[in-house]
């Protein structure tokens, strides 16, 4: 009975590792979908179309802004609920999609955002409200060191 015990207990023990290993921080199936995002991105800014660069610039803010607000206020009162290992399970699911969704976005907004300041020439000190225009260039700028250099590195420590 006793190595019985022991077996199962190994046995368990195995499966447990193995489930350790299907884990990937990064889910790689969503590598060819940002690839192919930032792809679309840089030919959008090479071809200098304003159309393009708008659409990024919007849909990808956007999209930033829509995703933080319902993690804030949706998500976030749920998974206060939530039991400990609960949560744990959650993250371990939630956070890496978000690891490559987040900084995507936040890509896309600055990269088509600067690119389409610059081509409507907001970016000129000449341009009537360009102190508004750098003021919400600080505004985003920390936004963005925030979410990339603060809470994309706290999640990660979630995950690991």
């Amino acid at each position: 009975m006793a190595s019985e015990t022991t077996i199962n207990r190994h046995l368990e023990e195995s499966d447990s590792s193995t489930e350790l290993y299907k884990f990937s921080i990064v889910p790689l199936k969503g590598l060819p979908i940002v690839a192919a995002v930032l792809v679309l991105l840089i030919i959008s800014i090479a071809s200098n179309s304003l159309w393009a660069i708008d659409f990024f610039h919007v849909v990808a803010g956007g999209l930033w802004t829509g995703v933080d607000l319902f993690v804030g206020f949706v998500i976030g009162p749920i998974l206060g609920r939530l039991s400990i290992p609960s949560r744990m399970e959650f993250s371990k699911k939630f956070m890496p999609k978000m690891l490559l969704l987040m900084p995507t976005l936040i890509v896309c907004t600055l990269a088509a955002g600067w690119q389409l300041a610059s081509h409507l020439g907001f970016i000129l000190t000449s341009y009537p409200h360009h102190n508004l225009i750098v003021a919400s260039f600080i505004v985003v700028g920390i936004m963005s060191i925030i979410a990339l250099g603060i809470l994309e590195p706290a999640n990660l420590t979630i995950i690991v």
